[in-house]
C-alpha cells in the first residue's frame, strides 16, 4: 500500500496494525498484498502462515502447538515491541519497523520486521522477517 515518504511513526505502526488484523482473519494473501515481502525474500501466503504457526519456524512447532494471530484489540498483555527506527537503516531505506505479534490470545515475542523504501513519489513498507526476538 503506498505511503507518504515522510509517514509518521504512528502512520507506519497503523499500517502494521492493519496488516496484523488481516493475519488474524487468516487473510495471509491480502496481508502480503498490503505489505509485500522484500524483493529478495520469497514470502508467500503459505510460508507466512507456516512461520506464524511454527512460532518463527517454517514447520510445525516442536511442542505441537499451532500459533494463530489474534486481533491486536483482543490480545492480553502488553505489546513486546513496536518501534520505528530512522537512524541506522538498511541501504536505501527511509525507516525500519519492528512489531511483535499477538498469538493465541496474547502478545508474544514473535516479531515482524519491515522496511520502508522510497518509490517514485511515494514509499512502501516491505516485510523483511518474522522471528523471535
Amino acid at each position: 500500500m503506498p505511503l507518504a515518504r515522510n509517514s509518521s511513526d504512528e502512520e507506519l505502526l497503523a499500517e502494521v496494525h492493519a496488516w496484523i488484523e488481516l493475519l488474524s482473519e487468516g487473510n495471509f494473501a491480502n496481508a502480503l498484498q498490503r505489505i509485500p515481502g522484500e524483493q529478495d525474500e520469497a514470502w508467500t501466503p503459505q510460508l507466512l502462515e507456516q512461520v506464524v504457526a511454527g512460532y518463527g519456524l517454517p514447520r510445525p512447532h516442536p511442542r505441537g502447538v499451532r500459533f494463530q494471530v489474534t486481533s491486536p484489540g483482543n490480545a492480553a498483555g502488553a505489546v513486546q515491541v513496536a518501534l520505528v527506527e530512522r537512524e541506522v537503516l538498511p541501504p536505501g531505506a527511509l525507516a525500519y519497523v519492528e512489531h511483535s505479534l499477538p498469538l493465541n490470545g496474547q502478545w508474544s515475542d514473535l516479531t515482524a520486521t519491515f522496511v520502508l523504501y522510497p518509490s517514485e513519489s511515494k514509499a512502501s513498507l516491505r516485510l523483511r522477517e518474522v522471528h523471535v526476538l
